[in-house]
């Protein structure tokens, strides 16, 4: 018997088009010569004689050029500074036997699990309080201080203008980076993938908020000033806008303030956080920004709240949910899924996370290597 198919909607079972190996001929011309995606183009202006089928990045949309027209695809082009391998500088108490522990450490944001070891600042010195931001290919920490134990019980502490930088496919040693303007640290950092941008740091320090080319090591340059002078707050960003929260400078504040990452100058206001806070950590996707942990006075203890903003939208900070502990000058890294929180002041190993997209508690992720004590810093990539 003669059989007649409907092909006015062909689909493989799994869904989507089928792909036929033999060819297909549309009113006697070949599919595969009617759009056919040659050409990949990059820049602010049109192209000039695409192919049909030829790609066109414009610095905002992904569009496709077919048949005489440019239509814009509905393509989110993959944030350029996180990845799944987190990177965590920090330290433990002095005064405990076993330090200096191990200052660097790193897990996988995407699997559930404990962290791991990758190298100690020196045998008798440990790195705090330094800015971290990162693209997909290195790690870099900004500033801070140097802590060293001089005898039993005793250690000294200096701030570092050193800005080094680890490279995520072969983890190890420290490089050498640049130095910062001043020396200075609390200073969250922020990144595009192209420029690694801390601050706001201590309000003693000359400039207030300084950047780095990634692709290009050598000492920071002045990017601008905050809407007001402090340090300890949280810094994250979309890849395009960075946003800073809460900080301290003699007293605590709810300022949120923001800037375009590629454009240096001053901040704008962007809104408040629930409370005064400082000694906070952030971290974000491409929509949301995270701000985990902190305290709202001298002295207070460690906060189990979260809370975000909409990165796009100038506005106060919303209620997330809880961390499963609370704590302070922790430290937080992202995939563009998942937010991690980690460590913090009072002496933690505990790792939370939360899926960035849906509002909730923390769910418990895994532990440090060794509990942290003073102020954490971490970032994505890889």
């Amino acid at each position: 018997n003669m059989s007649t198919f409907d092909t006015s909607n062909l689909e493989n079972t799994s869904g989507g088009a089928p792909d036929f190996s033999q060819g297909l001929n549309v009113g006697g011309t070949n599919i595969l010569t009617l759009v056919t995606p040659t050409e990949y183009h990059t820049g602010a202006s049109e192209p000039s004689s695409p192919a049909n089928g030829a790609v066109w990045y414009d610095g905002t949309d992904v569009l496709q050029y077919v048949n005489g027209g440019w239509y814009t695809l509905s393509v989110t082009a993959p944030l350029l500074y996180l990845g799944n391998t987190a990177v965590l500088v920090s330290a433990g108490n002095p005064n405990d036997a076993s330090w200096p522990g191990d200052n660097y450490q790193t897990f996988n944001i995407a699997t559930l699990g404990n962290a791991s070891s990758f190298g100690s600042n020196s045998s008798t010195s440990e790195r705090t309080q330094a800015g971290s931001a990162s693209n997909k290919s290195i790690a870099v920490f900004f500033g801070g201080s140097i802590t060293t134990r001089t005898a039993p019980n005793s250690y000294s502490t200096a701030g570092t203008n050193e800005i080094n930088y680890f490279t995520f496919a072969t983890l190890g040693a420290a490089v050498d980076f640049g130095d910062v303007l001043a020396t200075a640290g609390d200073a969250p950092g922020m990144s595009d993938g192209t420029y690694g941008v801390f601050g706001p740091m201590d309000g003693f320090a000359t400039y207030q908020i300084q950047y780095i080319t990634f692709a290009t090591p050598g000492n920071a340059v002045d990017f601008g000033n905050p809407s007001s002078s402090r340090r300890r707050a949280g810094a994250c960003s979309n890849g395009s806008r960075g946003v800073m929260a809460g900080g301290n400078f003699f007293s605590y504040t709810n300022v949120i303030d923001y800037i375009t990452i590629a454009t240096p100058g001053n901040s704008t206001d962007f809104g408040d956080t629930l409370s005064v806070v400082s000694y906070l950590s952030g971290c974000s996707d491409a929509t949301r920004g995270l701000f985990g942990g902190g305290n709202v006075s001298t002295g207070g203890t460690g906060l189990n709240t979260i809370q975000y903003v909409t990165i796009a939208t100038p506005s106060n900070s919303t209620d997330f949910g809880d961390l499963t502990v609370g704590s302070y000058y922790n430290a937080a890294a992202a995939n563009d899924t998942r937010a991690t929180f980690m460590g913090g002041t009072g002496g933690t190993n505990v790792i939370n996370y939360v899926t960035i997209a849906t509002t909730g508690n923390a769910t418990d992720f895994g532990d440090l290597v060794t509990t942290t004590n003073y102020k954490g810093s971490a970032c994505s990539g890889g």
